[in-house]
């Protein structure tokens, strides 16, 4: 399961939790950067991460728990009548940060 979910590393997480960010309907999240913390309890282990690219197991997950243990059961999980929302980076955001597409390594761990 742990492989499925997993998100792509796409920006440095400290670059995607200070990008301005819009409020979009979970369903719709796939493909995007999340830009914030969202964690379903239980167990209490973290599913979006600020910086990772969202996949279709990641939103199931959260919409599991949401729908089966209410919407308060997903820390960073927003309702709006009654669909679930999470904040990702906006689009015009995503031209001013910092991509891991090529050599994550380099950029986490610079050689002097």
């Amino acid at each position: 399961m742990a492989d499925a979910v997993n998100g792509q590393a796409t920006v440095m997480p400290r670059d995607a939790a200070l990008c301005d960010g819009e409020l979009i309907e979970l369903d719709q999240t796939e493909g995007r950067v999340s830009s914030q913390l969202l964690v379903p309890y239980p167990p209490g282990i973290p599913v979006f991460l600020p910086g990772l690219t969202i996949t279709r197991p990641m939103i199931e997950i959260v919409r599991a728990v949401a729908d089966a243990e209410g919407a308060d059961a997903v820390h960073g999980l927003f309702v709006r009548g009654k669909k679930y929302y999470v904040e990702v980076i906006r689009r015009d955001e995503e031209d001013k940060i910092q991509w891991l597409k090529e050599r994550p390594a380099d950029i986490l761990f610079p050689k002097e």
